[in-house]
C-alpha cells in the first residue's frame, strides 16, 4: 500500500511504500487530494503555495457528475521517496502541470539511476443520449415517392 506526505519546501508529495512493496495505484482524487487538503490544515501547512486545484465535479443531475480534472500548481511535483523508491506506479485521475508541458513528477529526492514506470488512468465517462433525427417521413410517404418515381412516364 502506497501512502503520501508532503514536503512544502521543496514543493513534493512524496509517494511511499511499505513492507518493501515497489508497485502500486493511487487514485489522485481520493489518496492524494483529500490528504493534501488534511496535511493543510494540520500545524502551520497553510503557509506553503497552494499545491494542487482541481475543476469539474458538478452535479450533471440523475446522480451523474462532470469529471475532476486536478492541476499541481506553483512547482509541486509527486516525488518518489527516497528511503522506499518506486518502480511501478499508477496514478487514477487526469493530473496535469498548471504550465502544459511542464513535469508533474520529480526524481529530485532519488538517485537518477532508479528506474521508475509511472501510467496514468484516466477515467473515462460515456453517456448515451437517445436523440431524434429523424425526418418524419412516414412509410407511407417513402412508398408514394417509390410509386411516384417509378410511375413517371420520361418524354
Amino acid at each position: 500500500m502506497a501512502t503520501v506526505s508532503f514536503d512544502g519546501s521543496i514543493k513534493c508529495i512524496i509517494i511511499s511504500f511499505a513492507n518493501g512493496e515497489s508497485v502500486a495505484s493511487l487514485d489522485f482524487g481520493d489518496d492524494i487530494y483529500s490528504e493534501w487538503k488534511r496535511w493543510v490544515r494540520q500545524g502551520d501547512n497553510a503557509k506553503f503555495l497552494q499545491a494542487i486545484q482541481p475543476i469539474g465535479g458538478q452535479d450533471k443531475g440523475g446522480g451523474k457528475r462532470v469529471g475532476t480534472t486536478f492541476f499541481l500548481l506553483n512547482d509541486w511535483h509527486m516525488c518518489p521517496d527516497p528511503v522506499e523508491p518506486v518502480t511501478e506506479l499508477e496514478i487514477i485521475d487526469e493530473v496535469l502541470p498548471e504550465v502544459a508541458g511542464q513535469p508533474i513528477y520529480s526524481t529530485q529526492l532519488v538517485d537518477l539511476g532508479q528506474s521508475m514506470i509511472i501510467q496514468r488512468t484516466v477515467p473515462t465517462t460515456s453517456e448515451t443520449i437517445e436523440v431524434n433525427t429523424g425526418s418524419g417521413v412516414t412509410a407511407q410517404d417513402k412508398q408514394d415517392i417509390i410509386d411516384g418515381v417509378w410511375n413517371k412516364t420520361l418524354p
